[in-house]
């Protein structure tokens, strides 16, 4: 079969040759900017996800310090609490101030009950005697004492 080719014919199918090459230039160019913008997408998620994955292992870390410093303040809140009931369990010296026989006063410590007699008028020095008691002239007392702590069914 023969076909005759004219050059109208001809002048279309060079515009629609031109037209379908423009088209795929266009395309081509579309596509290479897609390819572009993928590229570089990919490129930032790389780094954003080696950005994650290094603070995902400084969180890991810093969970593993913190976790460490847990486990060695409770076995310390462990020895604390064993220290308070040891020393709960223990009687506690206090000074019982007197004047004259009769209980003026208690105090946590020697010094302090001194003072409370000094600010209640003693005069002069107290003299105590070896033992720990004071002159027979003397009349402000003090006088260490144990309180045990009381223990459950009211006995120490």
């Amino acid at each position: 079969m023969i076909r005759i080719v004219t050059s109208r014919r001809l002048v279309e199918m060079e515009s629609a040759r031109n037209r379908l090459r423009e088209q795929a230039e266009a395309a081509e160019g579309r596509a290479q900017q897609a390819l572009d913008r993928e590229i570089a997408t990919q490129v930032r998620l790389a780094g954003e996800r080696a950005e994650l994955e290094k603070q995902l292992s400084g969180a890991d870390f810093a969970r593993e310090v913190a976790e460490s410093a847990n486990t060695k303040l409770r076995a310390e809140v462990e020895e604390l609490v064993e220290e308070v009931r040891q020393a709960e369990a223990r009687p506690k010296c206090v000074y019982v101030l007197t004047r004259f026989g009769e209980i003026h006063s208690v105090h946590t410590s020697h010094e302090g009950a001194k003072a409370a007699a000094a600010r209640e008028g003693a005069g002069g020095e107290w003299h105590d005697t070896p033992d720990g008691k004071p002159l027979p002239e003397s009349s402000w007392r003090v006088t260490g004492a144990y309180v045990w702590p009381e223990q459950a069914g009211g006995t120490p």
